[in-house]
């Protein structure tokens, strides 16, 4: 249902559409603020996205960031690729953001990250810089990719 190209896309959980991304409900959310931002185009991971995407990408999350900030709320934005294999067509990009309260939120969510395991930790950058670094960082290989509630 990822894919707005297909015929079985569930539009009545899309919010908004964009040039280059469009913003849903997600389908199972974790809660009720969890929305996806989905490339409109096909495209495997954040790594493959043009830099109009990419830009559109950091607009939607600024404005959801702005949005839940009304409400004491910080958002948590990830992508998790993995490699679907046998899939027509491949894998469609998607990354979730779940806004948390604030007092729900750990002091430093970086020290959790870490503790579970993430261990490269990338900071802010131009877009290519930060696209750069992942793949520098991951390959070809699959990865979790959060942007944190500071940056």
């Amino acid at each position: 249902w990822f894919c707005l190209a297909n015929p079985d896309v569930d539009e009545s959980l899309v919010v908004s559409v964009g040039n280059e991304m469009y913003l849903a409900l997600d389908k199972g959310p974790v809660d009720e603020t969890h929305v996806v931002l989905i490339p409109v185009e096909h495209c495997p991971s954040m790594l493959e996205f043009s830099n109009n995407c990419y830009q559109e990408f950091v607009r939607y999350m600024e404005a959801l960031r702005d949005f839940f900030n009304d409400q004491n709320k910080d958002v948590l934005c990830f992508e998790r690729f993995i490699t679907f294999k046998n899939r027509v067509g491949g894998n469609h990009c998607t990354i979730n953001l779940i806004a948390v309260d604030r007092e729900n939120m750990p002091a430093d969510p970086r020290t959790v990250l870490i503790e579970n395991g993430i261990t490269t930790e990338i900071n802010a950058g131009t877009p290519d810089e930060i696209r750069e670094r992942l793949r520098d960082a991951v390959g070809d290989m699959e990865y979790f990719f959060a942007w944190l509630p500071d940056g």
